[in-house]
C-alpha cells in the first residue's frame, strides 16, 4: 500500500473537518428551526467534495491537496456560512468579507490557470511575472464581475433579490465587485513582488503544489 505524504494527511484530516461541520450545523439548524430543508441546506456542503476529483478528471491533472483545502475553505464561507447557515442576512458586513475571499481564492485559482494555458507550460515559474500577476487580477476581476451579472440574472428570472436591487439598487452589486477585485489584487500584488525578489520559488504554496505536480518537469 502507497504511504501518504504529509499533504495528503493534511488534506484528508481537512476534508475530515469540513465534512464533520457540515454535518453538525445542519443537526443544530433542524433543531434550531425545526426545518429539514435547512438541514439538508447544510449536508449538501459536502458535495463540494467532489469538486477537485471532477476538476482534475476534466482538464487531466494530478491533484493539489492544498488547493483543494482552498477550494473546501471557499465553499464552507461563502455556502455553508454564508447561505446555509444565512450568515448573509443576519451579519451585514459578512457578504463584503465573502467577497473579498472570493477575490483572493479566484485570483489563486487564475494563476494556476494562466500555468495552464500559457504557451510554454514548462518554462521557469517566475518567467514573467508581470504577465502572470495582470492575469491573475484580472480573472479575479471577471469572475467578480461574471457573478454579479448571474446573480442579477437570477433575480430577472425567479425574483430572488439577493442583491438588493429593488432597495438599494446597484449599490450592493458595485461593494460586492469592488470587494472582489481588492482581494485579487492582494494576491496579485503579492506575487508580482515576490517574483521579483525569488523567481525561482515566487509562488503560494497551493499554486507551487500545481506547478511542481504538473509543470515542474518536461512530460
Amino acid at each position: 500500500m502507497k504511504k501518504r505524504t504529509a499533504a495528503q494527511k493534511i488534506h484528508f484530516i481537512g476534508a475530515l473537518v469540513y465534512v464533520g461541520a457540515c454535518l453538525l450545523l445542519g443537526i443544530y439548524r433542524i433543531v434550531d428551526t425545526g426545518s429539514v430543508f435547512n438541514l439538508f441546506k447544510c449536508w449538501v456542503s459536502v458535495l463540494y467534495l467532489l469538486i477537485p476529483p471532477i476538476l482534475c478528471w476534466l482538464f487531466r491533472k494530478k491533484p493539489s491537496y492544498s488547493m483543494n483545502l482552498c477550494i473546501y475553505g471557499f465553499m464552507f464561507a461563502a455556502y455553508t456560512l454564508g447561505v446555509a447557515m444565512e450568515w448573509y442576512h443576519y451579519f451585514s458586513l459578512y457578504d463584503l468579507v465573502a467577497h473579498f475571499l472570493s477575490g483572493v481564492f479566484f485570483a489563486i485559482v487564475g494563476l494556476c490557470a494562466y500555468f495552464f494555458l500559457r504557451k510554454d507550460s514548462y518554462s521557469a515559474l517566475g518567467n514573467d511575472p508581470l504577465l502572470a500577476a495582470s492575469f491573475t487580477f484580472l480573472f479575479s476581476g471577471f469572475v467578480a464581475g461574471f457573478w454579479e451579472i448571474l446573480e442579477y440574472l437570477s433575480f430577472l428570472v425567479t425574483g430572488y433579490d439577493s442583491q438588493n436591487v429593488v432597495a438599494t439598487g446597484v449599490a450592493d452589486s458595485m461593494e460586492d465587485m469592488i470587494a472582489g477585485i481588492l482581494g485579487g489584487l492582494v494576491i496579485a500584488l503579492y506575487w508580482y513582488f515576490r517574483a521579483k525578489k525569488h523567481p525561482d520559488h515566487p509562488s503560494l504554496p497551493p499554486v507551487q503544489e500545481f506547478y511542481d505536480a504538473n509543470y515542474s518537469k518536461q512530460p
